[in-house]
């Protein structure tokens, strides 16, 4: 763990696909604080972006965890949104000044491997990007060096940061790793185990 690390978890969807909250679901651990624990095993700095109108239970849940939390900007956003309002957020907070990189994770994903997330920040760099890669297939986390930071900021819409990999494709590096965690979300009740 390096303390120049900096972790995003996106969480602010409303999980139409799964029919209710899927991020407080979960058979004894709500499915996004068994995501965020994961996280929080690798990282000195953890930021959740969450819904703007968030109910009590959500934060709740995440009491117990040392992040910081943001609000999305409002019920439209997106995920290249919420990526651009962390990055902006970084940008312009002196805490996160010493920031190298961006790890960007789902909330949705709670299988994820820490062998995978160990061996992706080993390979991350200021001026690189990395990503997992199971049996072909992208997953996540991707992780951004900090020079990545200003087009991040200015991402809209729901396409992820999927314009910053195409415009770099030279600076992005796929990890391949054993973890279908990585690829592996929930989407709807029937995708538990």
């Amino acid at each position: 763990m390096m303390k120049s690390d900096v972790a995003v978890v996106l969480a602010a969807g409303y999980s139409t696909r799964y029919g209710s909250d899927k991020r407080l679901s979960g058979k004894e651990v709500p499915l996004v604080v068994q995501s965020v624990t994961t996280i929080c095993e690798h990282y000195c700095d953890v930021i959740l972006v969450h819904r703007h109108d968030e109910n009590l239970q959500f934060f709740e849940c995440l009491k117990h965890l040392d992040i910081d939390l943001i609000p999305a900007q409002g019920n439209s956003i997106g995920l290249s949104s919420s990526i651009a309002s962390v990055a902006k957020y970084i940008l312009n907070n002196s805490a996160y000044k010493d920031a190298s990189t961006l790890s960007i994770f789902l909330a949705d994903m709670p299988y994820l491997q820490n062998s995978t997330i160990e061996g992706l920040l080993a390979a991350a760099e200021r001026d690189n990007i990395v990503r997992p890669c199971y049996r072909g297939q992208q997953g996540h986390p991707v992780i951004f060096g900090k020079c990545f930071l200003e087009q991040l900021s200015l991402l809209e819409g729901d396409q992820g940061a999927k314009q910053v990999l195409q415009s770099n494709q030279k600076k992005l590096t796929f990890i391949d790793v054993n973890d279908a965690g990585c690829i592996k979300d929930i989407d709807r009740p029937k995708d538990w185990p």
